[in-house]
């Protein structure tokens, strides 16, 4: 694929954005071309740059090692969809980030759990759990962090749930590997009535999950 193609992509105007990832995984001269839509005045490419990154870091984490500077940097963007997205793909790229890069600043997406946005705080669950399982030793710094959604401040009643919902479900995969888990079940028997169905049924399945023996 040449750059001009994948800027007519990226842009909207040269067709879906299958097939894109495959390419730029071949070449590091379009990956570049890809890192560099995210810096983008227009929305579309920033948006379709984010999306193809998430897919690359998916497939093969370790191609993104070099771009972690970029990557990491917004970490402290204004835009939520982007800080959004560079906060799951850090978390895919994590298992290749052999010196740390990342872990150093795990802070600042255990940060954003807290709220105020829904769709920021359910992706740095995502991400927060993804490197916890690629580093186990982080699991019992993510798991309070989890704990705490109950007490985020978030826009709407429903935006909480949908949190506490999404906390769960990390729960759920970290809990095995955690020192916390009289905590975890305490947190999970606590939303076992919550108004969210789909939350109720996550806390319900933890909680007999951590009940069953092993």
């Amino acid at each position: 694929m040449k750059a001009e193609t994948l800027h007519r992509r990226l842009s909207g105007k040269g067709g879906r954005l299958e097939g894109v990832t495959q390419s730029v995984l071949r070449s590091r001269t379009l990956l570049g071309h890809v890192v560099g839509g995210l810096g983008s005045d227009q929305v579309t490419v920033r948006f379709n740059s984010s999306k193809v990154l998430l897919a690359v870091a998916k497939e093969a984490p370790e191609v993104l090692v070099p771009q972690l500077r970029s990557l990491l940097k917004l970490l402290d963007s204004d835009n939520r969809i982007l800080k959004a997205a560079a906060i799951r793909t850090l978390g895919h790229v994590s298992r290749a980030d052999s010196h740390g890069r990342i872990t150093r600043r795990l802070g600042k997406i255990l940060e954003s759990i807290s709220g105020p946005d829904l769709v920021v705080a359910t992706s740095a669950i995502e991400g927060a759990v993804l490197v916890a399982r690629a580093k186990p030793q982080l699991v019992d710094r993510v798991v309070p962090a989890l704990l705490s959604v109950g007490r985020g401040k978030y826009r709407t009643a429903e935006c909480r749930s949908i949190v506490i919902g999404k906390a769960l479900e990390g729960l759920s995969r970290l809990h095995s590997h955690s020192n916390l888990t009289r905590k975890i079940r305490q947190f999970a028997s606590s939303q076992r009535r919550n108004p969210r169905r789909t939350t109720r049924e996550r806390a319900r399945e933890l909680v007999r999950r951590l009940e069953t023996p092993s």
